[in-house]
């Protein structure tokens, strides 16, 4: 059987990525989009992990999907509308977590139960609604970045709206008492699945640079992000010169829709997360457990926990170091040792060395630089300006330490993909989707991004 990595991220906790997995493979996914994922691997080592589902699976949802759309065009303003409503049933539950509760074992069942559901309207829709539409506005429309373009929706991303507000807060030189404000609404944003949360100092800092910038860079910044206006005129532009069908733009509205439910998605989830770590942390202390290694348990555990019950830690620390975890029907089975490398045998790709990697260009121009391996957020700081990130992919806690790349390499990502947007955004080089980058190039090895054709070059290795 052949497998389609669809993500590679480091420490992205069991607690909760198995919910994903037993969403599109359980029996609830065929209301969603008709038929559910036969299989999903997830194949972990020393905390790195590699999300797998099948090829064939991927191809026939992705044919349902287009047929659901061509019988009904509201199609994915329906799994927006879905995905809203599930998404503030699971913040209204982990807005309101009783930490003085007898029952603190029942929070985890609940939040399983959730969670799964609104995950079934997030991820995958963008996986196989992004593939989908893709390879039809392909036929169409070649380039990559003017098919990245049309893809960028006019809603207002939840990151954006985060340094609007600091924006606002610096042309005014906010006082300590709308700072805090700032920080009590917005310290979740960058927390994805364990953090940290941002805290006042951080803001604090943050906003005083800014207002060194001075008013009308900051006003000019303001209104770009504000106005969408030349996200407008650059899709409208591009629309007549390519003289697309209304069958065509029905499709980039759906795409541009696809990319607001991954940007949706990932709000809710992250403010979920935000939430649920009060959990974590009260079940650490009662049980004297290191909060790091719950995040790699099981629902049934993390409960059996709560309910003062023992539990194996060792599996947590096998799951973490090298494991496979199968999910079939809804339900997950794992693996270790020999029977787990039997998986990493079987499905991941055998890399050779080479001197030229090739992607897709999300935003186009050339840069040389370092190159900076960034596997996961905390090596950050090592990125300076003007080297050149290259990471599995970015998320939204990424983005403060994009702005120093002068080019950005990934291994995962399609055209609707995080690194995408914001180097759009920044107007900063990108190639996305190399699949093998950060595992053939080094620290510091010396490269050329050449992001027209898609092509990054070992010019020195280090």
């Amino acid at each position: 059987m052949e497998y389609v990595l669809t993500t590679k991220r480091y420490k992205m906790p069991v607690f909760p990525i198995v919910y994903t997995m037993i969403a599109q493979t359980s029996k609830f996914m065929e209301t969603v989009l008709g038929k559910k994922f036969n299989k999903i691997i997830l194949l972990t080592k020393d905390g790195f992990e590699k999300y797998f589902v099948l090829e064939k699976d991927r191809e026939i949802l992705s044919e349902i999907f287009m047929k659901k759309l061509n019988e009904n065009k509201s199609l994915t303003k329906n799994y927006i509308k879905a995905l809203e409503k599930n998404g503030k049933e699971l913040l209204k539950f982990t807005g309101s977590i009783n930490l003085n509760s007898k029952n603190l074992g029942d929070y985890f069942k609940n939040y399983k139960e959730l969670y799964t559901k609104a995950m079934a309207y997030g991820w995958p829709i963008s996986i196989i609604g992004e593939y989908a539409l893709v390879k039809e506005l392909k036929q169409k429309i070649k380039d990559e970045e003017t098919l990245s373009i049309l893809s960028t929706p006019k809603e207002i991303s939840y990151v954006y709206k985060e340094e609007i507000n600091a924006l606002k807060l610096a042309l005014k030189k906010a006082d300590e008492n709308k700072i805090k404000a700032h920080t009590k609404k917005f310290s979740w944003i960058f927390f994805d699945y364990t953090g940290p949360e941002l805290g006042f100092d951080y803001f604090k800092k943050r906003i005083a640079e800014l207002e060194k910038e001075g008013k009308d860079k900051l006003k000019e910044r303001l209104n770009f992000l504000e106005s969408r206006e030349h996200i407008k005129n650059q899709q409208d532009t591009l629309i007549n010169q390519l003289n697309l069908s209304k069958e065509d733009i029905i499709k980039i509205k759906a795409l541009q829709d696809i990319v607001f439910i991954r940007d949706k998605r990932k709000e809710i989830l992250t403010k979920a997360h935000y939430d649920i770590e009060k959990l974590l942390d009260k079940v650490a202390e009662i049980r004297k457990i290191d909060k790091e290694i719950l995040r790699w348990l099981y629902t049934e555990e993390l409960v059996s926990l709560a309910e003062n019950k023992q539990v194996d830690i060792k599996k947590a620390e096998e799951r973490f170091r090298f494991s496979a975890i199968v999910s079939e029907n809804g339900k997950t089975k794992e693996y270790f040792g020999d029977e787990a490398e039997k998986y990493f045998n079987s499905i991941e790709e055998k890399i050779s060395s080479t001197n030229i990697i090739k992607g897709i260009c999300a935003c186009m121009g050339n840069a040389k630089g370092i190159a900076k391996i960034i596997k996961k957020i905390e090596d950050g700081c090592k990125l300076n300006k003007g080297d050149i990130l290259v990471t599995p992919m970015t998320t939204v806690d990424f983005t403060p330490i994009m702005e120093k790349a002068s080019a950005i390499v990934t291994d995962d990502g399609g055209i609707t993909c995080h690194a995408a947007i914001i180097s759009r955004e920044m107007n900063i080089p990108c190639v996305i989707g190399t699949r093998i980058a950060t595992e053939v190039l080094n620290d510091g090895d010396y490269i050329e991004v050449n992001a027209d054709k898609g092509i990054v070059t070992i010019i020195k290795r280090k």
